[in-house]
């Protein structure tokens, strides 16, 4: 796949020598470096079973990106990316590469299923949301970062500061609600994350103000 990898590289590159290789890295990516006149191209392994139409889309994003004319997915790559496929060939590598995941939703006093289950008693998600997904415990407890999800991999990791009985049930089930509205709506080809649609859903939450403001000041001890 490799002989495949340099040929589509040299078609999207140009004409100068090109060595490519699939390499392991914790995110999707891309990264070159010249060395006398041949380009060295390090393309996230991730890609490695996708179809040469997807990665050729890819490495000419990657080109466009470069040359500043824009962050834009193609649907190709966003359709591969968001397939059962990809997820179950690639999120136990990712899950592996990501240090500060302790690989579990079970904690020491709280279990991150309970939360999902109360979500959905309040209909506030449904199984659909969370449907081939992974959830886990930071292994440290994050003030700043108190949650995360990848929407690639659909991998959400909540900041172990909540699995404590003395921090409220409400500000752990609220930041896992927020990572799973990521889930919900997706990757998008501009990456706009927290836009109005977003909010929207945010704010369904009950007392949305009020947890906000405690979470703040929980994240600024």
């Amino acid at each position: 796949m490799e002989e495949d990898l340099e040929h589509i590289s040299a078609e999207v590159f140009g004409s100068s020598p090109i060595v490519a290789r699939f390499h392991p890295k914790k995110d999707l990516g891309c990264s070159w470096r010249m060395k006398e006149d041949t380009m060295h191209l390090f393309v996230s392994d991730y890609l490695k079973d996708a179809p040469a139409d997807v990665i050729r889309e890819y490495l000419t994003f990657i080109k466009e990106r470069r040359g500043g004319e824009g962050y834009a997915l193609p649907e190709s790559i966003l359709n591969w990316m968001g397939s059962e496929r990809f997820i179950d060939a690639n999120r136990g590598k990712y899950v592996q590469r990501c240090k500060n995941l302790s690989r579990t939703s079970e904690g020491k006093e709280r279990n991150l299923t309970d939360s999902l289950d109360r979500l959905i008693d309040m209909d506030l998600i449904c199984p659909d949301d969370i449907e081939n997904s992974y959830f886990s415990w930071m292994r440290h407890s994050n003030h700043r970062k108190l949650g995360s999800c990848n929407m690639i991999m659909r991998v959400v990791s909540i900041s172990s500061i909540f699995d404590d009985s003395r921090v409220p049930l409400d500000l752990l089930d609220y930041v896992v609600y927020h990572e799973v509205i990521h889930l919900r709506i997706g990757l998008r080809p501009r990456g706009r994350h927290h836009d109005g649609l977003f909010k929207s859903f945010e704010r369904m939450y009950p007392n949305y103000s009020d947890i906000e403001t405690r979470l703040r000041h929980l994240s600024n001890p």
